[in-house]
């Protein structure tokens, strides 16, 4: 499955599926807004209403299940790099996520077949 760059045309990499696994990716990109200079995209930070400023452009979540994967994804964008790579070691062990910075820098936690885009 291809994962696409949040910052425009081309990919990020690719990710093999195996055993029944499922993929989800939360990323800004594709739902936005811009006003008065400011990009506004759909993914809510809870704790202040506006949209989600946590340095990250993207996140992939690999996981057995859809749902989790769906859900985990979003709440990982929220978090941040190191709160997600967290949750993901403590609470979510099985699951992996590749994340992408607002810098474009790729960070792969967990276990997960990933070939990055050359």
């Amino acid at each position: 499955v291809a994962i696409d760059s949040p910052f425009g045309a081309g990919y990020v990499g690719r990710v093999a599926l195996y055993g029944g696994k499922a993929v989800a990716t939360s990323s800004g990109a594709q739902r936005f807004f811009v006003q008065d200079g400011v990009v506004y995209h759909h993914i809510l930070d809870p704790k202040t209403g506006a949209p989600a400023q946590s340095g990250l452009a993207s996140v992939t979540v690999i996981d057995d299940s859809g749902l989790v994967a769906d859900a985990l994804s979003t709440a990982l964008f929220v978090a941040g790099e190191e709160d997600a790579a967290r949750i993901l070691e403590t609470r979510f062990p099985d699951a992996a996520a590749i994340l992408v910075t607002d810098d474009g820098a790729v960070r792969v936690i967990g276990e997960v077949d990933f070939t990055p885009e050359a």
